[in-house]
Formats: C-alpha cells, structure tokens, sequence
C-alpha cells in the first residue's frame, strides 16, 4: 500500500490537493468562531475561516479534477511539481496568514501602528498571491506546451 501510494504521488504529484484537502475539511469544522479580517483600501471583510477553506478545498478539488482529465497532455511532471508545490506552498502560508491575525494583543492603539500592521499584512498577502499566480501560470505553460507538442 505504501509504496503504490509513494509510486502514485511520484507520477502524479497533484493527488497531494486531494491529501490536503481531506485533511483540510475535518479542520473547517473546528475553526466555526474564528474569522479573517481582510482590509481593501477603506473596507474591512470580516469572512468566517471555515468558508475561506471551504473555498480552498474546493479549489483543491477543481485543480485535482484538471489535472486527471489533462494528465496525458502536459509537458513536463517538472512543471506539474512547481505548480502543485508553489499552489499549497501559497495556500499554506495564506490559512497561516489569516490563523495569525489577532494573536498577540495589541498595546499600543494607534493610526499610526494600526497603518504600520495593516501595510505588513497588504506585504504578506500580496507576496502569497504572487507566488500563487505564479504557480497557475506554470500550469497555463506546462498544459499549452503539451498540447502544441502532441500537435507537431
């Protein structure tokens, strides 16, 4: 069992979305009271963590079922593990991102610190949705790749 399992993930590595995504699942339950609070501009989102992964673990869902039907057209299993590293690489450190908001109690109360945390946050988020779209562009290039090979 074990080394089918290791076999599979060696020639498939995108089974992993469907690891973290059980594993994801039983989690959201346990997270009911905890929210993200996500600032835009002048705006606070305050969203539930529960359906920010349940966003997530249909994503996860999705990417797995993309690449089952593709599996045979791709380009390389070299971009199929950068795509499929950099993605949960990214959604790890966003679900840490928005588990980390609120720890530590604030002592100091001010425009100036509040502008200062919130410019640290904007840093994170941005940082992980750029590694995140580029992990979807290498799926973009690693599935039109393979498919202008398999046309010549």
């Amino acid at each position: 069992m074990t080394a089918r399992l290791k076999t599979t993930l060696l020639n498939q590595p995108y089974f992993v979305f469907i690891i973290i995504a059980s594993i994801l699942l039983p989690i959201s339950f346990f997270l009911k009271e905890r929210t993200a609070d996500i600032h835009v501009h002048d705006t606070l989102f305050v969203i539930p963590l529960m359906h920010i992964l349940w966003i997530i673990i249909i994503a996860l869902f999705l990417a797995w079922a993309i690449y089952r039907f593709t599996d045979k057209v791709l380009l390389t299993k070299y971009l199929t593990w950068f795509h499929v590293i950099a993605t949960l690489v990214a959604l790890i450190f966003f679900i840490s991102a928005c588990l980390g908001q609120n720890i530590s109690p604030r002592q100091e109360l001010s425009w100036k610190s509040l502008e200062k945390e919130l410019q640290r946050e904007q840093k994170i988020y941005l940082t992980i949705s750029i590694v995140f779209v580029l992990a979807q562009i290498a799926f973009i290039i690693n599935l039109v790749g393979g498919i202008l090979r398999r046309r010549n």
